[in-house]
């Protein structure tokens, strides 16, 4: 049902649009104007025939996301804020970390410039097919005013655009990807890794590696490691008393475990969906 419901709304929209554009396009002999004038705004065809579809597409997609995202990090929040109460203060940990690494990533790689450099390759790209399409509509003009020359450069420059915006492109996907990394695996590792060695000097290296995957699991669990966690067996309790407390206890680091990371993962998505924007 979502999906039937994203594809009609980026259906609906694109008629919306499409029938706007058309009708100023068609209005005045706008679209004369457009192949004439000089200062015409270039690639109309491609906007009107290409652009709008993509534009409802990702609309349709960012929309719907939005508001699922909002819907389910709000639900996070009510149940860390009534099911955790004495761990509520991991609601604004959770959300500054996260968008303190979407800081972070955009400091290093900026949405914005990458946004700008793919709607500069579209358009580079649209005006070197257009090159080839306005040189097989006018091919007999060209060659009897001796033109070919002068056609080839303008494509091979066009060309030259096109592959050189593309390596400025891959340069910022692999500067975005190595950002990612470095906050994904090597920072958020080493200070999740010091804090729980900080705990537990005493700590293996395997359960080293287990924790320090995430930061939300030992900040979850070190406070139910306290003597005083009331789902401890006593001391003087027997051996069938400690096996029920010791499950009591893993089942609720694994509740408590997934709420908190249900939170994180919403958090995390509204962050990305504020980038894809």
């Amino acid at each position: 049902m979502q999906q039937f419901f994203r594809t009609r709304i980026a259906y609906a929209w694109r008629q919306q649009l499409q029938d706007t554009l058309h009708a100023t396009y068609f209005r005045d002999m706008t679209y004369y104007r457009q192949t004439t004038w000089g200062d015409s705004i270039p690639d109309p065809g491609q906007r009107i025939t290409r652009d709008i579809g993509m534009l409802a597409f990702e609309l349709r997609i960012f929309c719907t996301s939005l508001v699922n995202e909002i819907l389910r990090a709000v639900q996070a929040v009510w149940r860390i804020y009534w099911l955790l109460p004495e761990q509520r203060w991991l609601i604004p940990f959770i959300i500054c970390w996260s968008w303190g690494n979407l800081a972070f990533r955009n400091f290093f790689s900026p949405a914005l410039e990458r946004g700008l450099l793919m709607a500069k390759q579209s358009r580079i790209s649209g005006a070197f097919r257009d090159a080839h399409s306005r040189l097989a509509q006018h091919g007999e003009g060209v060659i009897s005013f001796g033109g070919v020359a002068a056609e080839a450069r303008r494509l091979n420059s066009r060309l030259d655009a096109t592959l050189a915006l593309s390596r400025r492109m891959s340069w910022l996907f692999i500067k975005e990807r190595f950002t990612m990394s470095i906050s994904g695996e090597i920072v958020s590792r080493t200070i999740i890794a010091g804090i729980w060695v900080a705990f537990f000097q005493e700590c293996q290296q395997s359960s080293c590696e287990q924790v320090s995957q995430t930061l939300t699991s030992s900040l979850v669990q070190v406070p139910m490691i306290a003597a005083d966690y009331h789902l401890k067996a006593p001391p003087n309790a027997s051996e069938a008393l400690r096996m029920k407390a010791n499950a009591d206890m893993l089942a609720q680091m694994t509740f408590n475990d997934q709420l908190v990371r249900d939170l994180q993962m919403y958090v995390g998505h509204l962050s990305r969906l504020g980038r894809s924007l």
